[in-house]
């Protein structure tokens, strides 16, 4: 009786330890293969933004390509969010570095900073400037590339929210002087408080960050890195 008892006790605790040990294997195993899955999805989701920055790199005559969101399934909402204002800065360069090229300064007006237009008595006397400008300048840019984006990033404060969207690129100006091909490479900053639909750019090139600051303050955060 006392045998059998301890016998079935014995065989009870036996089974237990078994069940036991699966369960942990069981649950190593789940957390090896949730850790395999994070890593790959981790490394494909760099290569898809590794392989957009490479488009975006493509030059096509005398612009950037801008990126697409044609690939961007499995990121999340801020790395969706960057290529939308990648492209969105491309496309404004694109059509402003054109823009300049050919002396348009009803386009390009489309593309100041609402102070800096201000600053200048206003639309109509801003663009009489940049005529001006226009009229006097004795070097002709062969061509004008801006882009692609370098820097990229939203503003946001201590809660976590948003308050526009701000970039920097450079800005390749090729210019022939006694017959010789020159580059000359500057760089613009550039803003949009409302997702894209109104960018503005700022050439910072040689401006000290005090100037930067008075015209786009809320740039501070990239310019620093």
């Amino acid at each position: 009786m006392d045998y059998t008892g301890t016998y079935y006790f014995r065989r009870k605790i036996t089974m237990s330890t078994k069940q036991r040990n699966k369960r942990i294997f069981a649950i190593v195993l789940a957390i090896g293969l949730i850790w395999g899955i994070w890593e790959w999805t981790k490394q494909r989701d760099a290569e898809r933004i590794a392989e957009i920055k490479e488009k975006e790199n493509t030059i096509v005559g005398d612009t950037v390509v801008p990126v697409t969101l044609s690939d961007t399934s499995g990121m999340d909402l801020i790395e969706i969010d960057s290529v939308k204002m990648l492209a969105a800065f491309q496309r404004a360069a694109n059509r402003y570095s054109q823009a300049f090229l050919a002396k348009n300064a009803e386009v390009c007006a489309e593309y100041a900073l609402p102070a800096m237009i201000k600053a200048n008595g206003g639309i109509d006397k801003y663009k009489n400037k940049l005529n001006a400008y226009f009229a006097r300048d004795p070097i002709v840019p062969d061509r004008v590339i801006a882009g692609p984006v370098e820097r990229i990033g939203p503003k946001l404060d201590r809660e976590g929210y948003g308050h526009g969207w701000y970039c920097i690129m450079p800005v390749r100006r090729y210019v022939t002087v006694d017959g010789k091909q020159m580059l000359d490479v500057q760089h613009m900053a550039g803003q949009t408080l409302d997702e894209g639909k109104h960018i503005y750019f700022i050439d910072i090139t040689g401006m000290p960050w005090e100037k930067i600051e008075q015209v786009m303050p809320d740039i501070d955060f990239l310019v620093k890195k």
